[in-house]
């Protein structure tokens, strides 16, 4: 029988939020999403994400939790009301779990993509 030594990596950030005024969840989403494909084009091997990249979204009771498992592809499940809610205080929860895929890399790559993610929150345009 042969054994490999196939790496097990898992990182994960967390941030709590406020916006005043408030920001369409949508427009979160949408930014998300963008944070998820970024990752999964860098982590993934032959095509797959070799594990799983999620984020969770909380806001006064209502959630969106997205996900990626293959480059190009992002599934959202959320509360109802979620895409017409206006988020003022939000809970932000990545986490992603990968193998075949070195520590550093993993790394390296979920540090630069959640600077530019928190970076963009900062662009979006607020609501009225």
């Amino acid at each position: 029988m042969h054994e490999e030594n196939i790496h097990e990596e898992a990182v994960s950030r967390t941030a709590s939020l406020a916006f005043v005024p408030p920001l369409a969840a949508v427009s979160i989403c949408e930014l998300v999403s963008c944070l998820l494909l970024k990752l999964a084009d860098g982590l993934q091997v032959e095509g797959i994400v070799p594990g799983h990249i999620k984020v969770l979204l909380r806001d006064d009771g209502q959630y969106a939790m997205l996900s990626c498992t293959r480059p190009g592809r992002v599934s959202l499940r959320s509360s109802t009301g979620w895409n017409e809610a206006f988020v003022a205080g939000l809970q932000v929860n990545l986490n992603v779990i990968v193998y075949a895929v070195l520590h550093d890399q993993v790394s390296s790559l979920v540090a630069s993509c959640w600077s530019e993610f928190l970076a963009g929150l900062k662009q979006l345009p607020y609501q009225p």
